[in-house]
């Protein structure tokens, strides 16, 4: 598999939902120097978003299943619209 297209099947299947992986290795070797830093870029983007995925649904679970309120998604290295949607669902857990 080449590494470009590696790269576009993991942002695929972010954009549909269907799968959080990381860029794998392509044909058993390390992505090219020159594909390297998307690799790395899009394997933070996919941290990061499986990070926001887990702590959202885990303060749902305690406000909705548990009827535990005041739980707080902690979601580290977060900025712009993900940082705004993790105060979100924050300030919705704690009414």
């Amino acid at each position: 598999m080449q590494p470009s297209t590696e790269v576009a099947r993991v942002i695929g299947a972010v954009r549909t939902a269907t799968s959080l992986d990381h860029v794998a290795k392509a044909d058993g070797r390390r992505c090219a120097a020159k594909f390297l830093h998307t690799a790395r870029v899009v394997n933070t983007m996919v941290e990061q978003l499986n990070s926001f995925v887990s702590e959202a649904t885990r303060v749902a679970r305690e406000v909705c299943t548990e009827g535990k309120l005041g739980g707080q998604a902690v979601v580290t290295g977060v900025s712009g619209t993900w940082k705004d949607l993790t105060e979100s669902v924050n300030s919705m857990a704690a009414t």
